[in-house]
């Protein structure tokens, strides 16, 4: 985890906006190599299964650290708990039908460890006309401790991109 402070989340959130203005909207045109190797660590995909729950395809290793665990191959929902699980949920759900690109910010507890705030972001790839997969970085920083026990409980923001064009067809 990454100490808190404000110049620390000013890098963390120019990394969000970057990537979500880097990434092309396209899955055939999305590859981890177009991004500098110190967001490789952050890096995630989710997979939009034909019933429209989000499985989790790759963690980077900083993920899989604040996770506690190597979760590729599960259901999302499976893997929320805690006050605003289905929030998060539903959010990236929304981002599916929506093609848009989301900033996340919350402030969670999870068990026998600190208070963390998690920064993520996510963008939709298209195949075709619908989003398939939802790529993003996620950060997390050690809270300072002054944030009382309800603070988790109340902390959930989310920040929407303009629209994304779902990719044209043409015929010829």
């Amino acid at each position: 985890m990454i100490r808190d402070g404000p110049e620390v989340r000013s890098e963390i959130d120019h990394h969000l906006t970057s990537f979500i203005d880097r990434t092309k909207h396209q899955l055939g045109r999305f590859d981890v190599l177009n991004y500098a190797p110190t967001l490789w660590p952050h890096l995630y995909l989710l997979e939009v299964m034909e019933n429209e729950r989000l499985m989790v395809r790759i963690l980077g290793q900083r993920v899989r650290e604040v996770v506690g665990m190597s979760c590729a191959g599960r259901y999302l929902d499976e893997l929320m708990h805690g006050p605003k699980s289905g929030h998060v949920t539903a959010t990236y759900q929304a981002s599916v039908r929506n093609g848009c690109a989301l900033r996340m910010h919350q402030c969670v507890m999870l068990p026998k460890r600190p208070i963390i705030t998690v920064k993520t972001c996510a963008v939709p790839l298209f195949h075709g006309d619908r989003v398939a997969k939802l790529a993003g970085l996620m950060y997390s920083l050690t809270a300072p401790a002054h944030y009382g026990v309800r603070a988790p409980q109340r902390s959930f923001e989310v920040e929407w991109a303009p629209r994304t064009p779902a990719p044209l067809t043409v015929a010829g």
